[in-house]
């Protein structure tokens, strides 16, 4: 099973890991990513991909309309050791860097869960 992560908040990987501006700002996030669910399992099979996408009702209510999406999707190295509920425990309040190449406004300088109105990041399971 593979897990797709969906978010609004700027989670490009650049590789750089210089602190040299933006560049390094997305690759920071990039990396929370990784290291949130690093502390449950290994990640593998890993994809990040992004699109503008109409985000009506798939984020919280403050985000409408097409939008910049970042969509990550991985396998845990071991079966039954990650749940999506785990994945909304574990990201909420994760500080990010914002003002980066997202096109909702983003308010909160955090990943936003579980929030009828801020929700950021959202997390699935996928065949």
């Amino acid at each position: 099973m593979q897990f797709l992560i969906k978010t609004l908040v700027d989670i490009t990987n650049t590789n750089v890991r210089k602190r040299s501006g933006k560049e390094s700002l997305q690759q920071d996030n990039n990396d929370m990513i990784v290291q949130t669910i690093g502390l449950r399992v290994n990640l593998e099979n890993i994809k990040l991909t992004s699109s503008k996408e109409t985000v009506d009702k798939v984020f919280g209510s403050n985000f409408t309309g097409k939008h910049h999406v970042w969509n990550f999707i991985f396998t845990p190295s071991l079966k039954d050791s990650i749940s999506v509920d785990d994945l909304i425990k574990d990201f909420d309040s994760i500080p990010v860097n914002i003002d980066l190449d997202e096109t909702a406004k983003i308010e909160k300088y955090c990943f936003v869960t579980n929030d009828k109105q801020y929700t950021n990041i959202i997390f699935k399971t996928i065949e």
